[in-house]
């Protein structure tokens, strides 16, 4: 599953089409299951805002190394871990790192050995391990932002709930801020909230540029996985609703 890492990683830099839909393959059984309470004849649209949540949040993710000394990987502790059968509390005790023990049982327990053995177990060890806190984190977010995508829409369409209760308050795990909310990525963009642009329309707005790039309705439909005609649609409608201020 550090798969998704990689691909990430991989669009961030690249904005391959190719890459994007294979990210959005991974999540969208989250966004199916999100939706799924929702009546179908607002679900398309409640979909879409998901899934520019979705690339809103991968613009501003940032990667960061995990901050494992390799001075812990001496032949002493490789020792101390074997003599005590590499348990939850001798882990936890010799790295202080409360996310260490989920990453091995995920990855197994030769991860960490090799990480002992030399140079290369060592640079893997710290690579998969910052993967691991970078997948964790982003999805927390993701959760988090899906959910206030929910919020909103139930509150602006208190009128078709559905008989079921939904939740849309899951406690969700922070896990290690691996991912930081920085402003460079920012500047890059049109300044649309002084111009009294919803966050909404803004985050949609926002798709169509990349630094001195502007991509075309097309391939933010192809992005976003859905139709030129679905975007073209969306566009009038903002350009409706904010008409006073783009004629002034």
């Amino acid at each position: 599953m550090l798969k998704i890492v990689d691909l990430i990683l991989e669009y961030k830099t690249s904005h391959i089409e190719r890459t994007a839909e294979e990210i959005m393959n991974i999540v969208l059984p989250m966004i199916m299951n999100k939706v799924k309470l929702i009546r179908a004849d607002y679900r398309e649209d409640v979909i879409q805002d998901l899934k520019m949540s979705l690339f809103s949040i991968i613009n501003i993710a940032v990667f960061k190394d995990a901050d494992i000394p390799e001075s812990l990987f001496s032949k002493d502790n490789l020792t101390l871990l074997k003599l005590n059968n590499f348990s939850n509390e001798i882990i936890i005790k010799l790295f202080n790192n409360k996310y260490l023990k989920n990453f091995i049982d995920e990855s197994g327990i030769e991860v960490l050995e090799n990480a002992f053995i030399d140079e290369n177990g060592y640079m893997k060890f710290k690579i998969d391990f910052a993967k691991f806190n970078f997948r964790n984190q982003f999805f927390s977010l993701i959760e988090k932002r899906f959910d206030s995508v929910l919020a909103t829409f139930y509150r602006n369409n208190m009128d078709y709930f559905t008989k079921e209760k939904m939740k849309l308050n899951r406690l969700t795990t922070d896990g290690d801020e691996f991912i930081e909310f920085v402003p460079d990525n920012s500047r890059k963009k049109i300044n649309f909230e002084k111009l009294g642009i919803s966050k909404k329309d803004i985050e949609f707005l926002n798709l169509f540029i990349d630094g001195d790039r502007i991509y075309s309705q097309t391939e933010v439909a192809k992005i976003l996985g859905t139709s030129q005609q679905y975007i073209s649609k969306r566009i009038k409608e903002i350009r409706n609703k904010y008409k006073d201020i783009i004629n002034n």
